[in-house]
């Protein structure tokens, strides 16, 4: 049996459970407002290792020493001029002009040997007396073994002073460590006789630095909470209300008011009340005899009655029953009626409330029975009726009720005539 579904039906379905849409939006609301803010901890509290995905995940470990040369000019050639007498203003200027000069040509001089410095312990630490030993040590400490390409040590000067760092990646924070700490002892004993230095300290040795590994081939050193929180995306750094209205929140509040109405829709699916004409004749082929009311005029009834009369006698039915498929009042008001009707009338009919047969004069015998689904006398009396006339209320009698008692009619020897609507 399919049921229609018709705007009536669902506004009365709306009405009746609309609490719950109420409940599934505002659940829909709490669990929105427990995402953001368990997303909101959750992102805050992530540390590097659980932003940068482990595939893009480095590690530098760099380490800063003093390294001095024997042959470096001192700046100590000035004091010859810093010290003459200033015996006229010419002299004055050229001495001036001539200490610039020679600081300038010491800065530029001991900066390229600085650099030519640096150049020469790159060179020394890839060379193969340094590189087997680290390799050595590598293996002892059960790393894998050094690779001259992944694992290659560069070194930086800083800036204006004799101080250089030596910096190494790789994907392992421990063994980057171990690398980088081992290549500086290695260097500074290996330097201090091969490149004939002064003095050669370890300032600081390794520290290990949380890289990202680019799309360039670069490297991105996290060292800074500002650069953590560009990785965390959009995540805002304090909780307001700004933080709860995003897309993802509306969609799950809109999701929560979709579920409510899916569920009034089930209850609309599984409502089969009679909720007005189109619902029995989409489901039935039964004529419509007429709707009453209970606050209708007489005189609607009286018209109804008359139609009534006006049926059987146009189809020779000399026996009607008139029932429900449950308990109707509208019975026996209309039985009421007929029987005025009939009076007033003074036609040749006669109609009779819970009576069985009929004189041979009356054209007319109305059984009336309230409740045939439950009252197996009212199915006896549908087979030797010439007619069933069912009274449907609306809102009250369901589709697979009528259907049942169709079939009991039928099954009994009666024929359903047609039926009147209740409202």
């Amino acid at each position: 049996m399919i049921y229609n579904i018709n705007f009536i039906k669902i506004w009365d379905n709306v009405k009746k459970y609309w609490w719950i849409c109420l409940i599934t939006t505002g659940l829909a609301v709490i669990i929105a407002i427990i995402v953001t803010i368990t997303g909101f901890r959750k992102i805050n509290s992530m540390t590097y290792q659980e932003v940068i995905s482990e595939k893009d995940r480095m590690y530098q470990a760099s380490t800063l020493v003093f390294l001095e040369q024997e042959d470096m000019l001192s700046s100590s050639i000035l004091d010859s001029v810093s010290g003459m007498d200033d015996t006229n203003d010419a002299f004055n200027s050229y001495s001036r002009t001539y200490s610039e000069y020679v600081k300038t040509y010491i800065e530029q001089w001991n900066w390229n040997r600085s650099e030519q410095l640096m150049y020469d312990c790159t060179a020394l630490l890839d060379s193969n007396k340094i590189i087997n030993q680290i390799n050595e040590k590598l293996v002892q400490q059960g790393y894998l073994p050094y690779d001259i390409i992944l694992d290659k040590i560069t070194m930086d000067i800083k800036p204006g002073s004799r101080c250089y760092s030596l910096v190494i990646y790789g994907d392992n924070e421990e063994r980057v460590e171990f690398i980088a700490n081992t290549a500086t002892e290695l260097l500074i004993k290996e330097a201090a006789d091969i490149l004939n230095l002064k003095t050669s300290r370890i300032i600081d040795e390794a520290s290990v630095n949380l890289c990202r590994l680019n799309n360039d081939g670069t490297y991105t050193v996290i060292t800074e909470y500002s650069e953590l929180q560009k990785l965390k995306g959009d995540s805002p750094e304090t909780l307001g209300l700004g933080s709860f209205v995003n897309t993802i929140n509306i969609l799950i509040v809109f999701l929560g008011i979709f579920i409510g109405f899916g569920i009034i829709l089930i209850f609309v699916l599984k409502d089969n009340k009679v909720r007005s004409l189109e619902d029995i004749s989409v489901n039935f082929n039964l004529p419509r005899l007429g709707e009453i009311s209970s606050n209708r005029e007489e005189g609607t009834w009286g018209v109804l009655a008359a139609a009534l009369l006006g049926k059987c006698d146009h189809e020779q039915l000399s026996s009607v029953m008139i029932t429900a498929p449950g308990t109707n009042a509208s019975t026996k008001k209309l039985m009421e009626v007929l029987e005025n009707y009939a009076h007033n009338a003074k036609l040749p009919g006669n109609v009779q409330g819970k009576q069985e047969g009929s004189s041979q004069d009356n054209r007319f015998v109305f059984f009336e029975e309230t409740d045939l689904l439950n009252n197996a006398l009212a199915v006896s009396k549908a087979g030797s009726a010439d007619g069933v006339i069912l009274m449907i209320t609306s809102n009250y009698d369901t589709i697979p009720d009528i259907d049942i008692a169709l079939n009991l009619i039928r099954t009994s020897g009666g024929r359903a005539v047609g039926y009147i609507l209740c409202k």
